[in-house]
């Protein structure tokens, strides 16, 4: 390719039960990253999406914020805690023919529940190793930088432009939308429940934008 890496030649596999698939390849470089959100703003957006009739693996059917962010717990923390179960039998290596099926084992999980603690803090020491890119969905734009930079492909020059969430709610007055966020955010906060389950995923989140604030330092360095 002379140097010139293209997009084409390159797959990206996406998802919750992604993290293991780069233990199965041989023949291929492979690498994680990933995009973090502040928990409790996270929560509460993946609550009134629900609300709204999108799609959710956590029930919201007549349940408070509260409810439901106890239901939900950490999702962050569990997808890095459970056991990723990744299995390809045919062209592996050809991506566009989506031979890979993950799925989460949530034996490990649930083994060591008591031992939570000790998964957190292992997980925050090695939390730089798992992943080649950390971004946050609030510092959107140096984030693509940082993926470009990396990688060498254009996420910033084809994605900086790509604004529309998914779960964008369109039946809602905006204004009143985000004081129903106020009152969800204020609920959860008086919480003692929320904050033991959503814990975990505060500190990832803090130890994410610590290693995210040094990513971008090189990144502005270079």
């Amino acid at each position: 390719m002379n140097g010139v890496i293209k997009p084409e030649d390159h797959d990206i596999m996406m998802g919750g039960a992604s993290l293991g698939v780069c233990e199965s390849f041989s023949s291929r470089r492979c690498s994680y990253f990933t995009i973090v959100r502040e928990p409790y703003d996270r929560m509460i957006s993946h609550y009134f999406f629900c609300k709204e009739g999108g799609e959710s693996s956590i029930s919201c059917d007549n349940k408070t914020i509260e409810e439901f962010a106890i239901d939900a717990g950490s999702i962050f923390f569990a997808q890095l805690a459970l056991t990723v179960d990744c299995r390809c039998e045919n062209n592996c290596n050809d991506l566009s023919k989506q031979p890979w099926h993950c799925s989460n084992d949530y034996k490990t999980y649930y083994a060591n529940a008591e031992h939570k603690e000790e998964m957190l803090q292992y997980l925050v020491q090695h939390l730089d190793k798992y992943f080649a890119v950390i971004g946050l969905t609030e510092e959107y734009e140096v984030t693509l930088n940082l993926l470009q930079h990396t990688f060498g492909l254009p996420f910033h020059d084809r994605c900086h432009e790509t604004r529309q969430n998914a779960g964008s709610y369109g039946t809602q007055d905006k204004r009143e939308l985000d004081e129903k966020k106020t009152e969800a955010l204020k609920a959860m906060q008086a919480s003692q429940r929320v904050k033991e389950i959503l814990h975990p995923d505060v500190v990832l989140y803090e130890r994410a934008k610590e290693i995210y604030n040094i990513q971008k330092t090189k990144l502005f360095s270079t």
